[in-house]
């Protein structure tokens, strides 16, 4: 039998208009042990789309990303064609305390998220 390890992690969300109407932050989120900031992104459109499924259909419009034709978080921050997180997007990770050291998130991607870190995100645009 194959044992799957958990982690946590804190994260806030900074200036997303609509999406903070369904996903407060800061929070915790469990994922793998072996997560990476994009699985991090990831479950986090997961627990989005989720939380939608108990919003009346009459509130889904006003509960949406800036764009129309934004569909997830990830789309929203990362580009698949360079993969690499657009300029415009904060992006911060750090180690649990009390070091809370830097971690280079942008600069590789694949870096397993340590359990009990830090991560802020301020996607594309936002303000």
């Amino acid at each position: 039998m194959k044992v799957i390890k958990f982690k946590k992690v804190r994260y806030t969300v900074i200036n997303l208009r609509k999406f903070d109407d369904v996903i407060k932050s800061p929070a915790d989120l469990e994922l793998k042990d072996n997560a990476n900031i994009l699985d991090f992104i990831t479950e986090m459109d997961k627990l989005y789309y989720k939380r939608l499924e108990s919003v009346p259909d009459d509130k889904i419009g006003k509960i949406g990303f800036h764009d129309d034709n934004l569909r997830t978080l990830l789309h929203l921050m990362w580009n698949p064609k360079t993969e690499i997180f657009y300029d415009d997007v904060g992006l911060g990770v750090r180690s649990p305390p009390p070091e809370f050291k830097f971690i280079p998130i942008r600069r590789d991607q694949t870096i397993c998220l340590p359990d009990g870190s830090n991560i802020s995100l301020t996607p594309l645009g936002e303000t």
